[in-house]
């Protein structure tokens, strides 16, 4: 189980991906390899609403990349990229 202040280092390190221009598929990757396992789908959209400012509903979707889930709703890695673009696209 991640304590808040290990979801709060992990949305920082997501951050900070976000500052250097990381792709999408790099920022969920990492919060993977550091939320662990079982992998809690829960904490990942808490890292990236915190981490990327994105709203509930777009964190709910990008934790359907196919890089975390296999089911029939899985995203590609294209549409992880085109879903989280306009929050690692903004300014630094």
């Amino acid at each position: 189980m991640n304590s808040p202040e290990r979801l709060a280092f992990i949305a920082e390190q997501v951050r900070a991906l976000r500052h250097s221009g990381a792709s999408a598929r790099t920022v969920a990757e990492l919060a993977k390899d550091l939320l662990g396992e079982p992998f809690p789908h829960i904490a990942f959209r808490y890292v990236l609403q915190t981490g990327l400012g994105v709203g509930f509903r777009t964190a709910a979707e990008a934790a359907q990349w196919h890089g975390l889930e296999d089911g029939p709703h899985a995203i590609s890695d294209d549409a992880l990229e085109a879903l989280l673009a306009p929050w690692l696209a903004m300014p630094r």
